[in-house]
């Protein structure tokens, strides 16, 4: 998302606008995996025995796909490659980082990684992401268990 660097304050405002989408992200994701437990616990109550099984694996699958994205795009945009908010936030707190990339040959190296991350790396973003997500789903059932 674009924004106007003059609005821009402080030292590390442009890192702390980079953040804002993973964060919103972040929320989400919590918001998926607390509503994905509390439906698995009604549904285990005696109120769940009335909703047919298609309604209870339909709204699993809505919570569990909610919070598998929202990780998934935590975890990308995270990675510290332009155009990625993980290289606006590091180059904010490195120099000479900033400069790999604003070079005459930077836009070329972040394609060039970008490509390389997106065809060999990408896949491995989704079994992390379902790994926190079970683990995030896991803790919260807990206390039903």
């Amino acid at each position: 998302m674009p924004g106007n660097p003059s609005r821009l304050r402080g030292r590390r405002a442009e890192a702390f606008v980079a953040v804002a989408g993973p964060a919103m992200n972040l929320l989400i994701a919590i918001a998926c995996v607390v509503l994905f437990a509390g439906w698995n616990v009604l549904i285990a109550s005696p109120v769940g025995a009335n909703f047919p099984d298609h309604v209870r694996s339909n709204v699993q699958d809505v919570f569990w796909a909610g919070a598998l994205l929202n990780v998934v795009l935590i975890l990308f945009n995270m990675i510290p490659i332009p155009p990625l908010d993980g290289s606006k936030i590091v180059a904010d707190f490195s120099p000479g980082y900033a400069r790999l990339f604003d070079g005459p040959q930077g836009q070329y190296l972040g394609l060039g990684l970008f490509i390389a991350m997106w065809l060999f790396g990408f896949g491995k973003l989704f079994e992390i992401a379902a790994m926190i997500v079970r683990s995030a789903i896991t803790v919260l059932m807990m206390p039903f268990v």
